[in-house]
């Protein structure tokens, strides 16, 4: 069988949380523990989740929600070999993030995730679940991301809950997993890379503000 593991979200997500109520109907679900929720930082959560995918004896079916989904995206981008089936619940926006974590509600964000995250098509098979109220990721925005990724999008009606998402995602794990990938081999690694650029951009952006009072004191 092939494995499933779960992903959470962070503090910053909304949407139906539907992982221990997963978890509780399938014992042989395993649950990602992340790093600090409230530390959304995505290398470090793309990192901890490759690990534990490529610890696994065989290609692994991800459920992801919140901001662990776009970790999802980033292991399903360079890894595509080792993952069965990709599916994503109530996902964050990329433009929410940048790579140090939440945006400032005041802006001033040099880079967000959408640089990176915005681009991937990816070679997986999957599945995007969107709250049609969601006020954190418009079915606009949902209908955009599920295209990009290549996903076929299920919009639950406006009202609807958790226990509906868990519905719906429980009869989508119903249905028979690929034994294979959609990507035998392959990915990309190194410096080329989907969690290589978002290393990229997190020392960037960490660097900036060093950099910027280091070039004040010199004048």
């Amino acid at each position: 069988m092939t494995p499933l593991l779960f992903v959470p979200g962070c503090r910053e997500d909304s949407g139906p949380f539907v992982a221990d109520w997963l978890q509780a109907q399938l014992p042989r679900a395993c649950t990602l523990e992340l790093l600090d929720p409230t530390r959304p930082v995505l290398a470090e959560w793309a990192a901890s989740l490759r690990a534990a995918v490529l610890r696994q004896a065989q290609p692994v079916r991800l459920v992801a929600q919140g901001f662990g989904a776009l970790a999802g995206v980033v292991v399903a981008a360079d890894r595509p070999d080792r993952v069965a089936e990709l599916i994503l619940v109530a996902p964050a926006h990329p433009g929410r993030f940048d790579f140090l974590g939440a945006k400032p509600a005041s802006g001033g964000a040099a880079r967000d995730l959408d640089l990176v995250l915005s681009q991937q098509a990816l070679r997986v098979r999957g599945h995007l679940l969107a709250a049609g109220d969601d006020t954190l990721l418009s079915s606009a925005q949902a209908a955009a991301l599920a295209t990009v990724w290549g996903l076929q999008l299920h919009t639950l009606a406006p009202g609807q809950g958790a226990l509906e998402a868990a519905g719906l995602l429980r009869r989508l794990l119903a249905q028979a997993a690929a034994a294979t990938p959609l990507a035998p081999s392959g990915g990309r690694r190194g410096r080329g890379s989907c969690l290589a650029a978002v290393r990229h951009y997190t020392r960037w952006q960490s660097e900036k503000p060093r950099s910027s009072r280091h070039r004040i004191q010199q004048r």
